[in-house]
């Protein structure tokens, strides 16, 4: 434990150390044990959201906030349905320590 978390948080240099885990942000189409979707001629509504939601709030929200937006998007709106009826949930995790913003 020694080495994930330092007893003296500054080093020599006076620069904070951070867990190397530190700053990792990663999101799934689904939630685990889940199967992602895709449909014939647009694709991954995942990947269309995501870029749609990238594109339009990238300038003013943090990566986490339109990662809501996302799933939000794909969990409610009925045209993101499975063929079966079913509906999505995109997940993330995060470790970030600082907002990640352009």
């Amino acid at each position: 434990m020694a080495d994930y978390w330092p007893a003296d948080i500054a080093d020599a240099a006076g620069k904070i150390s951070v867990p190397t885990d530190a700053d990792v942000f990663m999101a799934y189409a689904t939630t685990p044990g889940n199967k992602a979707w895709r449909r014939e001629y647009i694709g991954s509504s995942f990947i269309h959201v995501t870029i749609s939601v990238l594109e339009e709030r990238h300038l003013h929200e943090h990566v986490e906030e339109m990662f809501v937006t996302v799933k939000d998007e794909i969990a409610k709106d009925e045209k993101w349905k499975t063929p079966s009826g079913g509906r999505m949930m995109p997940c993330t995790w995060s470790t970030l320590t600082q907002r990640l913003m352009k």
